[in-house]
């Protein structure tokens, strides 16, 4: 969830003159027409405008803010949870001394043998194909 307030460069606090005033600079500094049109200024400019009308409606405003808080609950209860898990896995883990290392053995399947065939066949074709050009050349050039 994108964060306005960090867009507009204010406190979560702050109150609808800071957020307007901040929007007014920052809308001016990044306006895509007093920065040749550039790509960067155009998004910013957007993201500005975005945060802004959420912001500076009350209505709208209270609901980002539950919003963000349901978010950041869930974030903090995501974050105590992998850190449970990884201590389980860690506890699961043997030592390192005690770990054992499996080799993969590689068995040639039918499949495989069948692509071996093919190309031991095709190269014999073209190993023929080449000694009676070869020889032809050489009945030609008369060697």
């Amino acid at each position: 969830m994108k964060n306005y307030y960090q867009a507009l460069e204010v406190a979560q606090e702050a109150s609808v003159n800071e957020i307007k005033s901040a929007y007014r600079r920052l809308s001016r500094a990044y306006h895509p027409d007093l920065n040749g049109g550039s790509r960067y200024c155009e998004e910013k400019f957007k993201e500005i405008n975005e945060a802004y009308h959420v912001l500076a409606d009350a209505g709208q405003r209270q609901r980002y803010d539950a919003q963000m808080t349901r978010a950041s609950s869930r974030a903090q209860a995501h974050e105590a949870w992998q850190q449970v898990w990884q201590a389980t896995q860690a506890a699961r883990r043997p030592a390192r001394s005690q770990r054992v290392v499996y080799r993969r053995v590689y068995r040639p399947d039918a499949e495989d043998l069948r692509q071996a065939r093919q190309f031991e066949w095709r190269f014999f074709v073209i190993l023929t194909a080449s000694l009676l050009l070869l020889g032809a050349l050489v009945n030609w050039v008369g060697v």
